[in-house]
């Protein structure tokens, strides 16, 4: 039996790109109110998102996003491992020129990943690092056989008309998520709550 391929986004899911735009719009252009309030606004959080991706370029603007609770992620990685599942990163490059943009995004992601997972790599933890040049291609991945935790609605929906299991991630219920995650691979039984 083919072993089941957990994939783990980056943008959202692995990095907090909504605290980092949070941090960009107050720091940057004197925005007021909280990262919840912020979060509850997409169009506000995509017009700061491309003004500090402006600012930073594009490889800073996604290799120095804050880790989303990296000990908690790391641990998770480990014990689906341990557990026999393959872990993988499975993330969109946001190519819209393939030789202005994509190169400078993966290198960017690539460099966050090696910072705060690097050793998950090394040990085996990790398998790969996937990447397309849009989200909507995620679902191409999707088999019986795997599983995707992202926190875009639109990719988790394709993944799902795959045929295949997923996760919809949302930070603000982070532990509800993981719960609902490890209750799909069946490593805990208990519901959540």
């Amino acid at each position: 039996m083919t072993p089941l391929t957990i994939y783990f986004d980056m943008d959202g899911v692995l990095a907090d790109l909504s605290a980092a735009v949070h941090t960009y719009a107050q720091e940057a252009h004197g925005v007021e109110g909280t990262l919840t309030e912020m979060r509850s606004s997409s169009e506000s959080v995509h017009q700061y998102y491309l003004l500090r991706r402006k600012d930073l370029g594009l490889y800073e603007s996604f290799y120095s996003l804050p880790p989303t609770r990296l000990e908690e992620m790391r641990a998770l990685m480990r014990r689906l491992h341990a557990a026999g599942f393959i872990v993988e990163i499975l993330t969109a490059y946001g190519i819209q020129d393939a030789i202005e943009m994509g190169d400078e995004v993966h290198r960017g992601k690539a460099d966050f990943l090696r910072r705060h997972y690097g050793d998950l790599f090394e040990e085996g933890v990790i398998a790969r690092f996937n990447g397309v040049s849009k989200g909507s291609q995620k679902h191409f991945y999707a088999t019986p056989n795997s599983v995707l935790l992202d926190d875009w609605g639109k990719n988790i929906h394709q993944w799902r008309a795959a045929g295949a299991p997923a996760v919809h991630y949302h930070l603000d219920r982070h532990d509800e998520c993981i719960h609902e995650l490890l209750q799909l691979v069946g490593l805990e039984t208990e519901p959540w709550g």
